[in-house]
């Protein structure tokens, strides 16, 4: 019974051991697969604590970034301030400069209906400066005509005197002396007549240099001179008069 009890305590050892040796290579088992899970956990977190460290740095580089960007922004910021600040300013000058061009216009506006005025103002003055010339070229012509016609009938009337007194008598000369004086007395009226004449075309051609002005103030074309070449022309006749009365008071003598 003793040999019995040693064997089955021995076959229950061994049972025991046999077991126990199943359990040692099952939790072999588990051990070896708990040191690969952890290692491929250790080698997970090491990849986990890199990522960290690298995201880390990418957050201390993005940390940098934001502040030079808010550092950016506040010179931006500055920047728009100035130069909102400068386009008021600008904004201020141009229009001050509108203003100033706005007066300005105006002001040559009213210049230039004040010249305009003054410009229809010359060119009516013109006008009538020119009906009056015309009015005087008409009067002076027949004021010339009337004295040629009367120096005509007074220098004809002496001539035929000396003519029929002309060899006589001495007394009969000493007429045509006196006739002879007449005609002198006559061409010397003449003279003042021309002289007169004279006056009158110089106040003429003073009047001629005032419409000559107003035309070239207008910017047009000078037309006086064209009317006032007749009145030469009259004036000239009496020169001619004037020659021939020489002529027959040489005859007389």
């Amino acid at each position: 019974e003793t040999q019995k009890q040693h064997d089955d305590i021995v076959t229950n050892l061994q049972m025991e051991m046999n077991q126990s040796a199943v359990d040692c290579d099952e939790l072999r088992q588990r051990v070896e697969t708990l040191e690969e899970e952890c290692n491929r956990l250790l080698d997970e977190s090491n990849v986990s604590i890199n990522k960290i460290e690298a995201s880390s740095c990418q957050m201390n580089e993005l940390k940098d970034l934001i502040v030079m960007m808010e550092e950016k922004l506040e010179m931006k910021e500055e920047a728009r301030k100035e130069f909102e600040e400068t386009v008021r300013e600008e904004r201020e000058i141009l229009q001050s400069m509108l203003e100033e061009q706005k007066s300005l216009l105006l002001q040559r506006e009213e210049e230039l209906q004040i010249q305009r005025d003054e410009k229809e103002l010359l060119l009516q003055q013109q006008a009538e400066m020119q009906h009056q010339l015309e009015v005087n070229s008409l009067a002076s012509q027949q004021q010339e005509d009337k004295v040629e016609y009367d120096y005509e009938e007074e220098l004809v009337a002496p001539d035929e005197t000396v003519l029929d007194i002309k060899g006589t008598s001495n007394d009969h000369f000493g007429d045509s002396d006196n006739e002879e004086n007449a005609i002198g007395q006559v061409f010397e009226e003449s003279h003042e007549v021309k002289e007169h004449l004279n006056d009158y075309n110089g106040n003429k051609d003073n009047n001629n240099d005032f419409v000559r002005n107003v035309v070239e103030d207008q910017g047009g074309k000078d037309t006086s001179n064209d009317h006032f070449s007749d009145s030469d022309n009259k004036k000239n006749a009496v020169r001619h008069e004037d020659e021939d009365f020489h002529q027959v008071e040489d005859d007389s003598v």
